[in-house]
């Protein structure tokens, strides 16, 4: 199961089963993270459940928010065993609900335009920026609360203010971050890099605790190198994966190897620089690589336009494609016109005819609707396809054009031949072109009749290769040379722009086209791959 599915099935899950879950991992993040507390009432250097929290409410939204009020409840219940009495207890409540429900609305309003995949550097900055806000009101009220109940010394509001402070604002800057990307599917790739990366951390921390003399704080730099190291090399997944590896194993470091020996509020001071750092070199880097996207489909298009040409050109095509169905619907509205205008009509007949002028007519929308995504983007939406149905959709509106030209047509199509992962509306119009093609070019050289032959067959590579022939003059040298340039046509009041889009669109499929003579006339080859093909 990818990461998308299982963000899918985790969201499409039972509001209830959510809620407990959330309640459970809550309580447990409290226990694990005692650390060091200052006095009984749950003010600790790390606190990774209200990182839970925001990720709950982003994630599952606005209904969850009476969660925040029950889970400190249920901490203090478990954890601390209800320390302060009960009224000054439900004003603690209270606070840490009030406080963090009030900012995930923040965040999750349209106002702002925060999205939960934190796609942009922007999401990061105004997520901390939140959650520090956040964060020291609902400090201060605590330690406010408990001082005014005289649970603690006013003279201690301060130390106790910035150590639930940061150990708040720590717990969202790490925890929230990773759960959210986690959520949609974004996970760090595991390679021998990623292990070169974490044995750095590893000997980065034993440097800071182990190193030299006494653990020094100034050492706490070399934790920077992996944390950058990974954030350039992997983005903000990266970056949130080693910040959390780093929070776990410095709280292991502090609690079991190195009790009551290390000032974990100070620790924890870097620790938030350290996590500032990742977070913004990770999106600088995923910023980048949108960028570097951006671009890349820009160039893709710019690249197909130029076989385009100018705005003109581009018009031009636009007519080029919609001619065909236009041309098909107009020919079906005649035959309804005449036999409407038979005394002993059938209405079978109209209808039919109705029928088939009216799908070309949709037919016409959707050319112009899928050319503008294959030339904006390159992008096309590919189905399962048998090559004899897509051939018989084309022959369907090109037969009218060819029985009133006199051009019989002959196909041969191999049997036992695979299905095709194609956009089909696109392959049936680069058909539709070729076939036109071909019998205007007998019409062209004045034969009063011809005859065109399509063949498919199976290419040394494996692919299906499809054939457009016919009986008409063939191609020049210098056409078969050079068969895209822009505008060069050999058919009276062609536009030169056809094959153009032929090109287009048989390489967004990953295949090849070219120009040939054959034995009685002009071929067109083009191939389609036998395997499917990542979307663009």
């Amino acid at each position: 199961m990818s990461g998308s599915e299982l963000s899918a099935w985790v969201r499409s899950g039972p509001a209830w089963l959510i809620g407990i879950a959330y309640l459970a991992a809550y309580v447990a993040f409290d226990w694990a993270s005692y650390v060091q507390p200052f006095d009984p009432f749950g003010i600790t250097p790390w606190n990774p459940q209200t990182g839970l929290s925001f990720a709950l409410i982003l994630l599952f939204g606005r209904r969850y928010i009476p969660l925040l009020f029950v889970a400190p409840f249920l901490a203090d219940l478990v954890v601390r065993h209800l320390p302060a009495p009960l009224p000054v207890g439900l004003l603690l409540w209270l606070v840490v609900g009030a406080g963090y429900s009030a900012a995930t609305l923040i965040l999750s309003s349209s106002k702002y335009g925060f999205q939960a995949r934190l796609p942009r550097l922007y999401d990061i900055w105004l997520l901390l920026l939140v959650a520090a806000v956040s964060t020291v009101i609902v400090a201060c009220l605590y330690a406010g609360i408990l001082a005014s109940a005289n649970l603690m010394g006013w003279a201690d509001f301060f130390v106790a203010a910035l150590r639930l402070w940061i150990g708040e604002l720590i717990g969202i800057a790490v925890v929230t971050p990773f759960v959210l990307l986690s959520a949609a599917g974004r996970y760090l790739k595991t390679t021998w890099e990623t292990l070169a990366q974490f044995s750095a951390m590893c000997a980065s921390l034993w440097a800071v605790f182990y190193g030299p003399a006494t653990p020094q704080l100034y050492r706490f730099y070399l934790l920077f190198l992996p944390i950058i190291w990974i954030a350039l090399r992997s983005g903000l997944p990266g970056a949130c994966t080693g910040l959390v590896v780093t929070q776990l194993a410095l709280m292991f470091v502090i609690e079991f190897l190195l009790p009551g020996s290390v000032d974990t509020t100070t620790y924890q001071e870097m620790m938030l620089v350290l996590t500032l750092t990742g977070l913004a070199a990770g999106g600088v880097v995923m910023e980048r690589e949108q960028a570097e996207y951006r671009l890349r489909l820009q160039q893709e298009a710019h690249a197909r336009l130029t076989r385009l040409g100018s705005v003109n050109e581009l018009s031009a095509a636009v007519a080029h494609e919609i001619n065909q169905p236009l041309s098909a619907a107009a020919t079906y509205t005649r035959l309804l016109a005449e036999e409407l205008g038979e005394r002993d009509f059938s209405m079978k007949d109209a209808r039919e005819s109705a029928e088939k002028a009216n799908a070309q007519v949709q037919r016409a929308a959707a050319v112009v609707r899928r050319l503008r995504d294959l030339i904006q983007t390159g992008r096309t939406e590919r189905i399962e396809a048998e090559v004899s149905e897509l051939l018989n959709a084309a022959l369907e509106v090109v037969k009218p054009e060819l029985q009133r030209a006199g051009v019989s047509i002959v196909s041969q199509v191999e049997g036992d031949l695979p299905t095709v992962t194609v956009d089909v509306l696109q392959v049936e119009q680069v058909l539709i072109n070729l076939l036109r093609n071909a019998y205007e070019s007998i019409e062209d050289a004045g034969h009063s009749s011809g005859m065109i032959t399509v063949g498919v067959r199976r290419s040394p590579d494996g692919d299906l290769e499809i054939v457009v022939g016919d009986t008409g003059p063939g191609f020049d040298a210098e056409q078969i040379d050079n068969p895209f340039a822009p505008f060069h046509t050999t058919k009276r009041g062609g536009l030169g722009i056809g094959l153009n889009l032929c090109r287009s669109i048989v390489e967004a499929h990953g295949g090849q086209i070219w120009l040939a003579n054959g034995g009685q006339g002009a071929e067109v080859h083009f191939t389609i791959r036998n395997r499917s093909l990542p979307a663009p």
